[in-house]
């Protein structure tokens, strides 16, 4: 355990982005490129040294080569000397027709170092994870990837989307990780 929630004082683990009593969220901001937590304001992120520049609409930090904000989509404003960006990609709608098997808990070295992971939460009411419903989850690049939540789901079950996390470097993408939350 890492800190305390600042809005109940619950116990934290290091990789906490929401409270997992109330639901707070307890990391502010990631970098865009290497998904590392931020410091609110951060125009270099300190884990990968990419360098920062802000959404004009909606304050988000994206590379200083992003087109589109990583959070809103918007085409960002062209600087001098870089042409403006031409209109983004629509969201591709990818369902998932099977339920995704749910593993309930990381063993040692399980995924603990894959640099390619992108992790994203969905929080569910406790119908959702009791009857099982479909969430949609948005990727970086602002793909929509449906998930299918199986019944009598748990608070930190989760589940993994091959092909839609972090470009590996050879032409590939890693895993989109999904733990889900249970809202009270």
């Amino acid at each position: 355990m890492v800190g305390t929630c600042p809005k109940c004082g619950a116990a934290l683990h290091a990789d906490s982005v929401f409270c997992e009593v109330c639901g707070e969220r307890v990391v502010s901001e990631e970098c865009p490129r290497c998904g590392a937590s931020l410091e609110s304001g951060s125009v270099r992120c300190g884990s990968c040294g990419s360098a920062l520049m802000r959404c004009p609409s909606c304050n988000a930090p994206n590379t200083l080569d992003s087109a589109f904000c990583v959070s809103c989509g918007k085409p960002i404003a062209a600087s001098p000397g870089r042409p403006s960006a031409p209109e983004p990609p629509r969201p591709q709608q990818v369902p998932v027709s099977q339920p995704m098997p749910l593993r309930h808990a990381y063993r040692e070295g399980d995924d603990d170092d894959d640099p390619t992971m992108l992790s994203k939460m969905v929080t569910l009411t406790p119908d959702e994870a009791h009857q099982g419903c479909r969430k949609t989850v948005r990727t970086r690049r602002g793909e929509t990837v449906e998930v299918v939540v199986p019944p009598y789901t748990h608070a930190g079950s989760h589940v993994d989307i091959d092909g839609y996390g972090l470009p590996d470097g050879m032409g590939g993408r890693g895993k989109l990780h999904v733990t889900f939350f249970i809202a009270r």
